[in-house]
């Protein structure tokens, strides 16, 4: 169910990042299960299921590799794990039906519009290489942007979108002079009660294995990890990066 809902997602959010969905060896189990419904028959049930499977996964791998050679492209996204050079990204999720407890130690507030360009230097400084006009579409496109302020300048933001229920949170970042004081776990929280707010279901985000910081701050803040996904990277067509 969690990566046929982040599957929805993706359809309907355009500022989400595209996962390419087209080998989860998960999915490959739903459809199993579709195909091969009635227990009485276990003999001919367990054969037919293993056969199916079989090919499924294939298929997916098969499938994983057509589109990975299809252009050239710096970086995209995947739910099978192949042997291309690639980035992984735990994919930590909360139930938010559940009651959501947290003191906050900073005044929180949700960015406007007007500050598209005091955010839009904050994100070309914390992350390198982003779209300038990504800040100003992503807010007109309904993504909200939580920030602390300390002093006059902000401390620390974090991005979040929902479509269908379904919320992402993404982009957090603190700067260093800010961190260990509980900036990130506010912004986590915040973020979680503005889509409990909306009557989001579940929140999920994707993390590096290697971001040791936000993961922490996400296990602190009750999310759990749920599966992963790959940033594959290539630099020209049919040739992987070294």
């Amino acid at each position: 169910m969690l990566l046929t809902s982040i599957l929805h997602f993706q359809m309907a959010s355009r500022s989400f990042n595209p996962i390419l969905n087209t080998g989860s060896k998960k999915l490959s189990k739903l459809a199993v299960r579709h195909t091969c419904p009635k227990p009485q028959l276990e003999m001919v049930r367990a054969s037919s299921c293993t056969t199916t499977m079989k090919k499924l996964d294939q298929f997916s791998h098969d499938q994983e590799k057509y589109f990975y050679k299809l252009k050239p492209f710096k970086s995209i996204y995947a739910e099978l794990q192949t042997e291309y050079p690639k980035e992984i990204y735990d994919i930590f999720t909360k139930d938010l039906e559940n009651s959501l407890d947290h003191t906050f130690s900073h005044a929180i507030s949700v960015a406007h519009i007007e500050q598209v360009e005091e955010l839009r230097q904050f994100m070309l400084s914390t992350h390198p290489g982003t779209n300038p006009r990504w800040i100003d579409v992503a807010l007109r496109n309904g993504d909200k942007c939580v920030t602390v302020r300390l002093g006059d300048e902000i401390a620390g933001v974090g991005w979040l979108s929902l479509v269908n229920g379904i919320g992402r949170l993404h982009s957090l970042f603190v700067k260093p002079r800010f961190r260990k004081i509980g900036v990130g776990l506010d912004i986590l929280f915040a973020r979680l009660l503005w889509l409990k707010s909306k009557h989001a279901r579940i929140a999920l985000s994707e993390i590096s294995v290697n971001n040791l910081q936000s993961s922490g701050i996400s296990v602190r803040g009750g999310m759990k990890v749920s599966g992963q996904v790959y940033q594959y990277f290539r630099t020209e067509t049919g040739k992987p990066r070294d």
